[in-house]
Parts: structure tokens; sequence; C-alpha cells
């Protein structure tokens, strides 16, 4: 059985700038499995833009993602979007703390509308 995970890009001409994986859990959710976006990309709205583009695609009505619990730049990201903690976890025998989140995907949706119309009027 082959996976079942999507992954989308954002390219500047034909420069990577960042990469998103995500696969569809259920009918109700998809979880975020990887988001990753080259050091002189970031916080230029690549990762805002992948998120958008997996919320404009799945189908499910909640998005899951998790990360590290001092992963302050990508916790900020998801919060952006209206992602909420759902719990902490320790994994491996470090106990490294992993934050899970959700997020409605219509709030993701409306949220990077809102985005988009600000950078508008930014310009």
């Amino acid at each position: 059985m082959g996976s079942r995970e999507l992954f989308f890009g954002a390219f500047d001409c034909e420069e990577l700038l960042g990469v998103i994986g995500v696969e569809q859990q259920s009918d109700a959710e998809a979880l975020i499995s990887s988001l990753t976006v080259g050091p002189p990309f970031q916080r230029r709205g690549v990762g805002s833009a992948l998120i958008a583009a997996v919320a404009e695609r799945v189908t499910c009505t909640t998005i899951a993602v998790s990360t590290g619990s001092k992963n302050y730049p990508a916790l900020t990201l998801f919060r952006e979007f209206g992602f909420v903690v759902r719990r902490h976890k320790y994994v491996a025998p470090e106990q490294l703390e992993i934050v899970e989140l959700s997020a409605e995907r219509s709030n993701i949706l409306l949220e990077s509308r809102r985005s988009a119309s600000a950078a508008q009027l930014r310009r």
C-alpha cells in the first residue's frame, strides 16, 4: 500500500522556496506532516502560502499539525491561522515536548484571505 501523502511546493521561477506535505487521515481530518521553507525565504510569507494551498485543496473539516514546543516561529505561524493546542506529548528517550495543534479548515481559508488582502493593501 502506497502513501497517501501529497506534497506542494512554492516556487519563484524554477527555484524551490518551500515544501509542505499533507495526508488526509479521514474524511474529517488532514495532517500536515511536514513544512519546510529554505532559510533565505523564511518569514516572507512562503509558509503561509503553503498552508493556504493545503486548506484550498483538502476536503476535510479539520487540519492538524505537530511541532516542537520550542519551535516558536512555527507555533506563531500556525496560531496566525487559528490553530489551537490540542495536547502536549513527550517523545523519545530525551522526552522532547511536542505540541499537537488543529484548526478548522474554514478558519484557515478565512485567515489566508485576510492575509492576502492585507498584503495587497501594503503594496
